[in-house]
């Protein structure tokens, strides 16, 4: 790198872009983590997924909760990098659908139930670094 660029870089504080991020669930869990997703600027929370009907197609977060079936399909049109779920809180996932998550090769990270917020977003920070 030339030592212009590098000036620039520490002058400007140039980072890298938000990653995109899915969230599964939307009860206090993963609602909360979406708040802390969005303040700490380091992803960009683009959709929950859950499988209330009522709850589909609404605005949570400034994000859209859509159905489980779609979430392979979210990852790739979205270039999602994580798809974050919090163990034992719904929707339970089917395993076909899992299947084609993971055809993606996005990140997939579970994180405890018994954890609070901060630690959650911790845990996702470690894995973007």
């Amino acid at each position: 790198m030339t030592p212009w660029r590098s000036r620039l870089k520490r002058w400007f504080g140039v980072q890298k872009p938000p990653a995109n991020l899915i969230i599964v669930g939307v009860g206090y869990p993963g609602f909360s983590l979406g708040q802390a997703v969005q303040a700490s600027g380091r992803f960009h929370l683009v959709e929950f997924i859950d499988d209330e009907p009522w709850n589909n197609r609404t605005r949570l977060l400034g994000a859209t909760v859509q159905y489980p079936g779609e979430l392979a399909a979210l990852i790739q049109r979205h270039e999602v990098k994580v798809v974050v779920r919090i163990e034992g809180e719904p929707p339970v996932i089917a395993d076909n659908i899992w299947e084609e998550v993971m055809a993606t090769g996005v990140r997939t990270l579970t994180l405890r139930a018994d954890s609070d917020t901060e630690t959650r977003l911790s845990e996702l920070r470690g894995i973007q670094d």
